[in-house]
Formats: structure tokens, C-alpha cells, sequence
């Protein structure tokens, strides 16, 4: 059986978050997206430590880093920055979880993955769209249980 890794021809999303942290050992990541840009897939991660916020896109096919920026934290970000971080402990593979929002919508073609948090709860947001883009549906899945929060019809 083909993984969702394989089958889109990407790196996993474990290693995307290692090579995050590799390049910045001390930030809380706050983001992770997976989303088209142009012809192939890339991840978008974002993270703070203490008093800078950190940004690089991967190509996710070759890992390769496309861009990547810091800035210093505003004062806002400061103050709420243990409660902007993800938990990625036991996420469930990307595969399980767009199999989840497949399961939910009645169109087929996911287009965008990110990684959120509210409140104690870090979930994926999964657009899915028919394949003439008329229809654009987000689900939320729960990144440690797999269950489906949350399902609308966007467009």
C-alpha cells in the first residue's frame, strides 16, 4: 500500500518538523501548513523561542529550503506565545487524517493541510475541492484522536 508520503511524493511531515527544529532548537513551533505552491507542494512551519519568531518554507518533495525568515516577537506574542505552540506529540499521519476529511466531504481533492490550536486542542484543517475547484470544503481533524470536529462547505 502507497503512503500518503509516496503517493504526493513528499517528505513526511515528522521530518519537516525535525529540520524545523533543528534550525531553531529552543522555538515552540505555531504553524505547520502543507499547501500547493505552483506545481509541487511545500510546508510553510513557523515558530517562537523567547524573543524571535522564526519562518521557512520547505519544498516538500526535495526538503529543500525555499525561504526562511526571523523577526523580533512582539510585545502581544510574548505575553501569549506558550499558548500560540502546537502539540505535536502522537500526531496521526497525514494520511490518516485526510482519509478522515475524504470521509466527511462529498468532493475528493485536498489542496491545503495546517496544523492549528484553540484553546487545549491542536487539529488539522483540511481543504478539500472538487476537481473543477467549484467546491471548497474545510474539515477539522483532531491531530491526536483522528476524529472529525468540524466540517463546512467554504465556497
Amino acid at each position: 500500500m502507497t503512503s500518503f508520503a509516496e503517493k504526493y511524493q513528499i517528505m513526511p511531515v515528522a521530518k519537516a518538523i525535525a529540520r524545523f527544529q533543528e534550525l531553531y532548537p529552543e522555538a515552540k513551533l505555531t504553524k505547520i501548513q502543507l499547501e500547493y505552491e505552483g506545481p509541487f507542494l511545500k510546508y510553510d512551519l513557523e515558530g517562537m523561542d523567547a524573543s524571535t519568531k522564526y519562518t521557512i518554507d520547505l519544498n516538500a518533495q526535495t526538503g529543500e529550503t525555499l525561504k526562511s525568515s526571523d523577526r523580533p516577537l512582539k510585545e502581544k506574542e510574548v505575553a501569549r506565545r506558550d499558548s500560540y505552540a502546537l502539540n505535536i506529540n502522537n500526531l496521526l499521519p497525514l494520511e490518516e487524517i485526510t482519509q478522515t476529511a475524504l470521509d466527511a466531504v462529498p468532493v475528493d481533492h485536498p489542496i491545503q493541510w495546517e496544523l492549528d490550536r484553540k484553546r487545549e486542542r491542536t487539529y488539522w484543517k483540511v481543504e478539500v475541492v472538487n476537481q473543477q475547484g467549484g467546491e471548497l470544503y474545510e474539515a477539522k481533524v483532531d491531530a491526536q484522536e483522528g476524529t472529525l470536529l468540524e466540517m463546512k462547505l467554504k465556497h
